[in-house]
């Protein structure tokens, strides 16, 4: 439909068939004053006497109702350390190491309650405008309430020591699978809940389902008879590695980024050089 007014523009109104409008033209008076209107919508109208003017068109009996979408600012995500191929590093970070070398820097308080360290961690979120909706988001402010890192937060750990976590974990299951309940109390809740927070991430369960698979690592009763599982030496055992390592491929295991999938047989070749520095120093004593 189109309207002409005594101004000479061209008014062009939308299709009104799905708007149900049963007093579309209240008045005759095109060139001077007319009104479109929809149902249960605010008004839209043009005046032939003044400037056009348009208020906003808001069609409350059509509002799709959409869930509201919440963004917390002060969310914080695990940034887990990896090596240059995306594999998890469990060597501990060099913070890390310095705790664990230095018992100064332990914390050797006694054990919070469980409801004290989640009250803690949820005034933590909330000062930072997290979601304290989120389960993962408020375990990762609880305190360790044990062992080296004890005073540090879940998340902490995590990005500091995968390691320690897979450790812990396997420490975990094992007890579990023997049916004997190993220590309890404050520290035995806090382990309890950082295994749990853990075991939430898909980086640690691909993890432990890469080591539980055997890849690169031969079931065997001693480590010699390891196999190393990478490229050309793939077939190769551990002491055959460190046998031939005249040829330079156990340097350049050590030389790799430490924490990756070698993390194992560069662990065992140190162990192996610190042996036979060690006789080399007895031998010249």
């Amino acid at each position: 439909m189109v309207v002409l007014n005594h101004y000479g523009c061209n008014i062009f109104l939308a299709a009104i068939t799905s708007w149900h409008c049963s007093d579309f033209l209240r008045t005759h008076n095109l060139s001077k004053h007319f009104i479109l209107e929809r149902t249960s919508a605010e008004t839209r109208q043009v005046t032939g006497d003044s400037r056009r003017f348009f208020t906003r068109i808001v069609h409350r009996s059509k509002i799709k109702m959409h869930k509201k979408v919440v963004f917390f600012q002060g969310k914080i995500c695990v940034v887990f350390r990896k090596g240059p191929l995306g594999f998890l590093l469990q060597d501990p970070s060099e913070e890390a190491r310095r705790i664990k070398d230095n018992p100064s820097m332990q914390d050797k308080s006694a054990p919070l309650r469980e409801d004290l360290v989640r009250q803690n961690a949820l005034a933590v979120v909330r000062q930072r405008g997290g979601d304290v909706s989120d389960r993962v988001e408020v375990l990762a402010e609880y305190i360790l309430q044990f062992g080296k890192y004890k005073g540090k937060s879940f998340r902490w750990l995590l990005e500091n020591d995968v390691g320690y976590t897979m450790y812990l974990i396997k420490s975990l299951q094992k007890e579990e699978a023997s049916g004997i309940c190993m220590g309890e109390g404050h520290s035995k809740d806090s382990l309890l809940s950082f295994v749990n927070y853990a075991l939430s991430f898909a980086e640690i369960q691909s993890l432990l389902t890469y080591e539980a698979s055997g890849v690169g690592v031969a079931a065997s009763s001693s480590d010699d008879d390891q196999l190393g599982g990478f490229a050309s030496r793939a077939k190769s055992t551990w002491k055959e590695i460190w046998d031939s390592r005249a040829d330079g491929y156990a340097n350049f295991v050590l030389g790799c980024v430490p924490g990756t999938r070698m993390f194992k047989l560069q662990q065992y070749l140190r162990k192996r050089q610190q042996a036979a520095s060690a006789a080399t120093s007895a031998e010249h004593a």
